[in-house]
């Protein structure tokens, strides 16, 4: 008698001919099977899938990626379901880790830190995120939700026990506006959200899900209300299975919208709200960013308006560039190499300069010379 397979991969792909070797390379020696689930590839997809020696399943495309999903865990004969996206590639070092890992495991759950590459104009160059990718297959534990599907609400209600791992995937995903199949991303999400909602209208998750999606689109005021009635209007939202991450991910929208608004002293509220939820998110760079551009508009406006006194002033200026700091030191904490390191200090300082009012009385924040010693030392 065969010996059961350890690790299962499973994905649902469309038209991933250009990722997916990449991502199949990545779990080279570290999976024992892999089931595909393609919703209609017109490419090499399926080919390529076969060449790396996977099942291919046909799957008709229903708009719910949980079917889809839990069509693929169902195929897998495995100990371990292990979930990857055409676009992602388990990293180097995680790749040598992930079976030791697993052998006389005590948990039913592992999450994994999901790092997203950013677009070259971020202020980040990435944010990490940990979601549950690892499980064991068992018939009760199945993907619940449409859109951003989700594993551990099933695993919690069996008592399974979920446990964070060091393991990282890298994702790609968001340094392109297509999805699989070429269709826009955005225009995707906003079309399967909307007729889930129709559907459940009381959930936060769809409600928080397509406040992000119309805030990339630029529908700022859609983004802005949905969120403002879905976290903060409502007396009693039902937050208990929403992540942490997408609450914090909420409260930073409804604080930059509150810049372009110009409403300053709401928008820095809304980034505290942020770092209250999570003290250690990755997340947080974004709240404390938000916070120092507050800081810094609000200072060009006491300036214009020529009517505060000097000492009041200089005490507001601080105040951003603490903010600042704050947020260069989450930054480069993440940093992994001298490479990146320099890129983040490019970054910054022209983020800097894009504030021309108060860019002369600001030349001298420490940052930019910390990271410039950073880097020197990184060369030694």
């Amino acid at each position: 008698m065969s010996e059961k397979p350890l690790i299962s991969l499973c994905m649902i792909v469309k038209n991933e001919e250009k990722n997916l070797p990449r991502c199949l390379d990545s779990v080279k020696g570290v999976v024992d099977e892999i089931i595909i689930v393609d919703t209609g590839s017109t490419d090499k997809t399926k080919e390529i899938a076969l060449y790396y020696g996977a099942i291919v399943y046909d799957f008709e495309w229903i708009d719910d990626f949980s079917a889809a999903r839990n069509y693929g865990i169902e195929k897998a004969k495995g100990e371990w379901i292990f979930i990857l996206d055409a676009d992602e590639e388990l990293e180097e070092n995680s790749k040598k880790r992930v079976r030791k890992i697993l052998r006389d495991s005590k948990f039913d759950g592992y999450e994994i830190v999901i790092r997203s590459l950013e677009r070259k104009d971020s202020l980040a160059l990435f944010h990490d995120e940990k979601i549950l990718r690892l499980f064991r297959n068992k018939p009760a534990y199945r993907f619940e939700n449409c859109y951003h599907e989700q594993i551990f609400p099933s695993i919690i209600a069996h008592q399974g026990k979920i446990t964070i791992s060091d393991l990282i995937i890298f994702h790609y995903g968001y340094t392109t506006d297509t999805v699989q199949g070429g269709e826009i991303r955005q225009n995707r999400a906003i079309r399967i959200l909307k007729r889930q909602l129709q559907q459940n209208p009381n959930s936060v998750y769809y409600k928080l899900a397509l406040s992000f999606e119309y805030y990339n689109t630029g529908d700022y005021d859609s983004a802005y209300q949905l969120i403002l009635d879905t976290l903060i209007n409502n007396s009693t939202p039902a937050l208990a299975n929403i992540p942490q991450s997408m609450i914090q991910q909420g409260l930073i929208i409804l604080g930059d919208v509150s810049i372009k608004k110009k409403e300053y002293q709401n928008a820095k509220e809304f980034a505290d709200a942020g770092l209250i939820i999570n003290a250690n998110s990755t997340f947080n760079r974004y709240c404390y960013s938000t916070k120092a551009l507050a800081q810094l508009l609000e200072v060009n406006e006491f300036i214009s308006a020529k009517k505060t006194k000097s000492n009041v002033l200089l005490t507001e200026i601080n105040l951003y560039k603490d903010y600042l700091l704050q947020s260069k030191n989450i930054f480069y904490n993440l940093l992994q190499n001298r490479d990146q390191t320099i890129e983040a200090r490019n970054r910054l300082s022209e983020w800097i300069k894009n504030c021309d009012d108060l860019y002369n009385q600001l030349e001298k924040i420490s940052f930019l010379q910390e990271l410039d010693e950073s880097i020197t030392q990184m060369e030694q």
